[in-house]
């Protein structure tokens, strides 16, 4: 069983497994019905697999699924200053210049760095281990200088995450 989301956006089909086992198929607005049940059915072993390694993988973190308001707004706070502290550590060897940072409940991203030099990030960064956090606050400031994934850009954050690659993927486990 998937769900099937239909994105604007989308440029091409993507299948994801998210942590909960839920798996959803993203595809452009025109994107046919056919189209999505072959992909699905050419990506069944891929998909099984995923969901063997969620349902086997013993997790030490809980990412809580619904929060209340009072709740959230605390969780704001805690993850504003998490980020902040690791940002400076970061940035120490950076050293670049951003406007501001912004701590919200983005449905799709853990951060974003727009070209006002605004950094924006999820506030379940919070409940990420820390090496992934790492990742993905190393990965808003890079964009700070380079606003795209060019090779210069994956560059600088090999200089103060090497395995980056392996972060990457392993983020992608812990899908919003």
């Amino acid at each position: 069983m998937y769900s099937i989301k239909r994105h604007r956006q989308a440029k091409r089909l993507r299948i994801l497994v998210h942590g909960n086992g839920q798996v959803v198929v993203t595809a452009p607005m025109r994107t046919k019905q056919g189209h999505i049940e072959r992909a699905v059915r050419n990506h069944q072993a891929w998909i099984v697999q995923s969901l063997q390694d969620v349902f086997q993988k013993q997790r030490r973190w809980e990412i809580p699924d619904h929060i209340t308001q009072e709740r959230y707004s605390a969780c704001r706070a805690r993850a504003k200053k998490f980020i902040c502290e690791r940002m400076n550590v970061f940035n120490t060897h950076y050293g670049f210049a951003y406007h501001a940072i912004t701590v919200k409940d983005m449905h799709s991203r853990w951060g974003s760095c727009s070209h006002k030099k605004n950094l924006n990030f999820h506030y379940r960064l919070l409940f990420l281990p820390l090496y992934l956090a790492d990742y993905v606050i190393v990965h808003e400031i890079c964009h700070l200088k380079e606003l795209n994934h060019s090779k210069e850009f994956w560059r600088l954050i090999s200089e103060t995450i090497p395995d980056y690659r392996e972060r990457q993927n392993t983020l992608r486990q812990f899908a919003l």
